[in-house]
């Protein structure tokens, strides 16, 4: 999903007037999917950074596995104490500022679960930590729409166009979660 990954980070650039080199991006991370051929198979997870200036950095992580569990098993999840502003301007886009996000990550690893949920201060539901949020609720799939706050992810987007997941954004609540 490259592609799609440099696409959202084009236009994030250009609507927060940063500089942007898509093809320094794409050499950046062929590069290091190149030294991966021959190496370790585990899962890895790549963040690609960039500066107003147009400089590009790219960290690389081991992504944990889930828990195993019998088939169907649900994963725990936390809701966060913390509680994201009604109003976030950047929540379009994917930033690095991201410390209450990382921490509710940590909280989550902390106990064994797999991620923090995150609510605005009035209650909506917006993203996990590290995850887009589907719920199950009457037999659909919802997420909570970008207007609430929630990051329009890669993975999201791909969610609510496949017509086999009949997703929906609507807003969604603490109480939605206890629901699904």
């Amino acid at each position: 999903l490259l592609e799609l990954h440099l696409a959202r980070l084009g236009r994030s650039a250009q609507a927060l007037g940063f500089a942007f080199d898509r093809d320094a991006a794409q050499r950046k991370v062929d590069l290091q999917l190149s030294r991966w051929v021959d190496g370790p198979h585990e899962h890895r997870r790549l963040r690609l950074s960039l500066g107003h200036d147009g400089r590009l950095q790219l960290t690389q992580a081991a992504l944990p596995e889930l828990p195993p569990g019998p088939e169907g098993a649900s994963v725990s999840l936390l809701i966060s104490a913390q509680r994201l502003p009604n109003v976030q301007p950047l929540s379009a886009h994917k930033t690095t500022r991201r410390q209450h996000y990382d921490e509710g990550v940590r909280a989550a690893e902390a106990v064994g679960a797999f991620d923090s949920l995150f609510l605005t201060e009035d209650g909506r539901l917006v993203e996990g930590g590290r995850t887009s949020v589907f719920l199950q609720l009457n037999g659909g799939w919802c997420t909570p729409p970008v207007a609430d706050g929630a990051l329009p992810g890669v993975m999201r987007g791909l969610v609510l166009a496949d017509p086999r997941w009949q997703a929906t954004e609507r807003s969604l609540s603490a109480a939605d979660v206890a629901r699904a």
